[in-house]
């Protein structure tokens, strides 16, 4: 009888183990999801610059910033986007595999 408590206790604990998965991985989804939608503005946005001249706003009373300036700022976020969407795949693969290597 023993055995069997062990066991049930064993499944619980392991329903609660894939229920966390579940819910890191809805999470991770989710962010790559935003990261996603940000890298793609950033990257309209790129496009954008590269394709038209920047205009300096006489009312902002600021110096125009170089078209290589802010590509540069824009290629850097867009990079470090996708570090994050790379970083989040293999956060999920592992958990994946962890999952999957749980013997039921």
């Amino acid at each position: 009888m023993a055995e069997a408590d062990d066991r049930a206790h064993d499944l619980d604990y392991l329903g609660g183990k894939v229920y966390q998965a579940k819910e890191l991985i809805g999470r991770l989804r989710e962010s790559n999801r935003a990261l996603s939608a940000r890298l793609g503005d950033i990257e309209k946005r790129l496009q954008e610059s590269e394709s038209t001249p920047q205009e300096r706003d006489p009312s902002s009373g600021e110096e125009p910033v170089s078209l290589d300036s802010g590509n540069r700022e824009l290629a850097a976020e867009v990079e470090r986007l996708r570090g994050q969407r790379h970083e989040i795949r293999e956060r999920v693969s592992r958990l994946l595999e962890r999952i999957e290597s749980l013997d039921l």
